[in-house]
């Protein structure tokens, strides 16, 4: 049975797997209150998930019943398996869906298996499947269809975009204040603001200055028009350049090719330089060392529009997206997977787009979490996105109560918190970016943007109020 605190379920949830997908979902869960059990073959990775974040641990393997049984997988509201092995995480789930579990999540990367997940979601009682790799490669593309962004999110069912970009010096909109921006442009609303380290959820008088970072939200086509007025239009790569050929690759060579671009990978392994070539044929395929500069000259990395370091060594991807930007490419995007290079590789050596995997797979897991311990009943967070190192967030709600107290009162008497926002209201097909005189109304899907603290999570819509 579930137990309340506020407004938040503290739910059972047991984690199979503490490797770095597992270990950031734990992390992320640590100031939730829930009851997480986190078991691993490795009794050193369960130690350190015991000891930095408020976990159980139990040393042992995820596919074996008695192990699941002592984690008490029968009262579980959540397992999720998300160990490296795919055919174990799909076993784990469906021992503890038998035993009694209430939902399940694994953590699937063979394409094959991937692929076929409608099919096998009902027979295994999955609730959902998570894929860092092809998760990852989305991110990517999205940020290749606009280079000029450092970070992408559709949002509203697609019918919203959350962009993040760097304001320079020439940029016309700096010293603009957010009621200039609205008045100019229309459509767009600025929702969050980060200067340096400080998250500002800016008020009409905020003004922008040389260094911030913006994350704005619009239509798609309204983003597009807005970065053409303010200068920083560019269109999307034609030619783009992979280093290292795994599975991101694969499934960010299948998207870049699906979007018209020529896709070029180069492959230090044989076996897997002859297996890419097979499955895209309309790919360039090299066999040659990723990290050696004078290959990348040969092979024509200055003549690329983007190039994207996807090795499996973080230092390796560091100093080939420095050497890319040296050859000013115009789009370099470095895969890393200590989420703590982030600052320093932004703040230091100015590598602006980086993708972590398991963070962008454990970050869908925990707003899948968060979504399920909402309590009330008249409204249900339906998407978490976070921005701006993660300092900041936007919370799809879905409004379901229409006698709820903020429903059909206009913005601008609405006593939202003052590092609260509503840039987005989805309304059947139509998305709304809203002013003072606009209304929530039943059924809506709400966009929210708020400062993240991860001591007190927003889980309701009545969070955000004061």
């Amino acid at each position: 049975m579930s137990r309340v605190c506020g407004i938040i379920t503290i739910m059972r949830i047991i984690i199979i797997g503490a490797g770095k997908v597992g270990s950031a979902v734990a992390e992320m869960l640590s100031n939730m209150e829930h009851d997480v059990v986190v078991i691993d073959r490795d009794s050193e990775r369960v130690q350190r998930c015991v000891s930095n974040f408020d976990t159980s641990g139990i040393v042992g393997s995820g596919t074996n019943y008695d192990i699941l049984k002592e984690a008490g997988v029968a009262k579980a509201h959540l397992l999720l398996a998300v160990t490296g092995s795919d055919e174990s995480n799909l076993l784990s789930c469906l021992l503890a869906k038998k035993a009694g579990a209430k939902e399940t999540v694994a953590r699937i990367e063979n394409p094959e298996y991937f692929e076929r997940f409608e099919i096998m979601k009902a027979d295994l009682g999955l609730s959902m499947t998570v894929n860092p790799d092809d998760m990852a490669a989305g991110d990517i593309a999205r940020q290749l269809r606009l280079p000029y962004a450092d970070k992408v999110d559709f949002c509203a069912s697609g019918r919203a975009e959350i962009v993040g970009f760097n304001v320079a010096e020439a940029c016309p909109i700096v010293g603009m204040t957010m009621r200039d921006v609205r008045g100019k442009f229309g459509d767009v609303l600025v929702c969050v603001i980060k200067r340096g380290d400080k998250i500002i959820i800016p008020s009409g008088n905020t003004t922008i200055e040389v260094g911030d970072e913006l994350h704005i939200t619009a239509k798609p086509k309204n983003i597009v028009n807005f970065f053409k007025k303010i200068k920083l239009f560019t269109v999307k790569p034609k030619k783009v350049m992979l280093l290292g050929g795994g599975r991101i690759a694969y499934y960010l060579a299948e998207e870049l090719i699906d979007m018209g671009m020529k896709v070029t990978i180069v492959e230090e392994k044989k076996a897997r330089a002859e297996e890419l070539s097979v499955m895209l044929p309309e790919a360039n395929v090299i066999l040659g060392d990723g990290t050696d500069q004078a290959v990348l000259i040969e092979e024509g990395i200055d003549d690329m529009d983007a190039v994207i370091t996807l090795m499996d060594a973080d230092e390796e991807n560091i100093i080939i997206s420095l050497f890319a930007k040296s050859r000013e490419i115009d789009k370099v995007i470095t895969k890393v997977k200590k989420r703590t290079l982030s600052k320093f590789l932004y703040d230091s050596l100015k590598i602006e787009s980086i993708i972590s995997p398991h963070w962008v797979a454990a970050n869908r897991i925990v707003s899948y979490i968060r979504g399920k311990a909402n309590t009330t009943q008249d409204s249900k967070i339906d998407a978490i996105y976070k921005m701006a190192d993660e300092k900041a967030e936007a919370l799809e709600f879905r409004i379901l109560d229409e006698k709820a107290e903020y429903v059909d009162i206009p913005l601008k008497m609405l006593k939202l918190r003052p590092d609260v926002i509503i840039s987005g209201i989805l309304r059947g097909n139509d998305l709304i970016i809203p002013g003072g005189d606009d209304v929530i109304k039943a059924l809506d899907t709400v966009l929210a943007v708020t400062a993240y603290n991860e001591d007190n999570p927003i889980i309701d819509f009545h969070d955000l109020l004061k």
